[in-house]
């Protein structure tokens, strides 16, 4: 504590906003509640606690604190499932293979960047091939903080390199192509769709753009951002980070209410002469892809299922589970800090949202109960897709599921309106991520803006208000 606190006159002198101690004091409450529950989510959140501490990379953290997150990292593992990790790595393989090639490429030999890369190459090779893994490698994957420090502000980097092209320690946006948009930002996405090793950029400087000053222009850069298929982010203090996440979680819509009208015309179906054309059209459905998802879910089936049973099976003391959009936009934010106490959503950000909601330029898709909010997603319209920012539910209803029940519910109204795409953003392992697995597909960055960029323009109406007084299963997308 003694160390984090002589770290924030230095952070602030450098023009950093990040609070250390609001990241401490979200540490110690996040470990006793993973102490006291030993609940998955409790767990998450602890891990995503002690990688935002490491992700403030120039502070030289006291050995002490390296070995308990490493002694952290070992238990970690023992109840992960190791195909999965294992699958991850193969991702990582591949990644880091044409990420090597181009660090190559455009830097001489004795730089100790490449080099760097060489050795974690080997090691992850010898990884997979003998099936071991030290997950320690993936933080060596990581630039170093001042390695190559002048080639950061455009400069020669060491061993006389010229200066980088396509290899960067801090990707970024400039600010002019942030507001601008258009095709020199299409271009940057194309850029770090082949060569970003991580999952975020910067825009401006090294200390990048803080939102709240000008909302106008913040409108515009958020607006932008969406647009070309980045997702965003921001710190507590508002400075926007774009997101480009190699695997992104999505729910394609086309068909999708269509869905119980198939199931209707089933035994019609089945009783007709099947033609060729028909048996071929059958194979190449049992063929379909996580690339090509359709509607083809079936976890999200089943959880379709659980919630209908819900629905017919609950009573409903405060009255009935409605569904709304655009109707309390302070109560959603007020909700929303409550739920998630070390939110991303600062109060600059929400200023620029509540700017962007009066323009009709953000929706928040709301469950009700009674007369109270459960649950809500905070999303932004980009074409005929949706974009959701971030979401939350009510713990203490948590047996109407409502955040299942919201998901089902704004996925079939979205689908009868006549979007095609439901963007949840970035996904990963993490315990906070799982519910995505359940409704949505992770597909990688390319596949995502394959689908993303033929519907990103266009224009499809939509309703707010109260869009249904009584939800019953008939209003589930599945």
């Amino acid at each position: 504590k003694k160390f984090i606190e002589g770290m924030n006159s230095m952070l602030k002198a450098l023009g950093q906003d990040t609070d250390t101690n609001q990241l401490l004091t979200t540490l110690q409450e996040n470990m006793g509640d993973a102490l006291q529950t030993h609940g998955k989510t409790a767990m998450g959140r602890l891990h995503q606690a002690i990688y935002q501490f490491l992700e403030i990379g120039m502070m030289p953290w006291p050995q002490s604190f390296k070995d308990a997150v490493a002694a952290f990292e070992r238990v970690k593992f023992q109840y992960s499932n190791k195909d999965k990790v294992m699958e991850a790595l193969l991702v990582v393989q591949t990644s880091l293979r044409r990420h090597l090639a181009s660090a190559e490429k455009e830097l001489p030999p004795t730089c100790q960047y490449v080099t760097r890369l060489g050795a974690a190459m080997q090691r992850l090779n010898n990884m997979i091939q003998r099936k071991t893994i030290d997950l320690s490698l993936m933080w060596e994957l990581r630039p170093k903080p001042f390695e190559n420090m002048f080639a950061m502000f455009g400069g020669q980097a060491q061993d006389n390199a010229p200066p980088r092209a396509k290899i960067k320690y801090l990707p970024s946006l400039e600010l002019k192509e942030a507001i601008a948009g258009g095709k020199d930002l299409d271009k940057k996405v194309a850029l770090y769709n082949e060569v970003l090793l991580g999952d975020a950029l910067m825009v401006g400087s090294m200390l990048g753009y803080e939102v709240g000053h000008d909302i106008a222009q913040d409108r515009r850069i958020i607006q932008n951002l969406l647009f070309a298929g980045f997702g965003y982010l921001t710190t507590r203090g508002g400075k926007i980070i774009p997101t480009l996440n190699s695997l992104r979680a999505v729910l394609p819509l086309t068909n999708a209410s269509d869905t119980k009208a198939a199931k209707a015309n089933n035994a019609k179906r089945r009783s007709r002469s099947r033609s060729p054309a028909a048996k071929n059209h059958s194979q190449q459905k049992k063929e379909r892809t996580p690339a090509d998802p359709g509607i083809s879910h079936r976890k999200l089936k089943k959880r379709g299922k659980d919630v209908s049973r819900m629905l017919r099976n609950a009573t409903r003391e405060k009255g009935s589970i409605s569904f709304r959009v655009n109707t309390d936009f302070k109560q959603t934010m007020r909700l929303l800090t409550e739920h998630h106490k070390d939110s991303w959503v600062g109060p600059k950000l929400q200023a620029v949202w509540e700017a962007m909601f009066k323009e009709r330029e953000m929706l928040v898709f709301e469950l009700w109960y009674g007369g109270e909010m459960i649950a809500a997603d905070i999303a932004h319209r980009v074409g005929r897709s949706i974009y959701v920012a971030t979401r939350f539910f009510q713990q203490s209803h948590r047996k109407l599921q409502p955040g299942f029940l919201l998901a089902l519910v704004e996925t079939k109204f979205l689908a009868d309106s006549g979007f095609v795409l439901w963007d949840l953003g970035g996904t990963d392992s993490s315990p906070m991520m799982a519910y995505k697995e359940v409704v949505s597909f992770q597909i990688s960055r390319p596949e995502f803006l394959a689908r993303f960029l033929p519907v990103r323009s266009g224009s499809v109406g939509l309703k707010t208000g109260k869009i249904i007084e009584d939800v019953k299963a008939e209003h589930l997308l599945c």
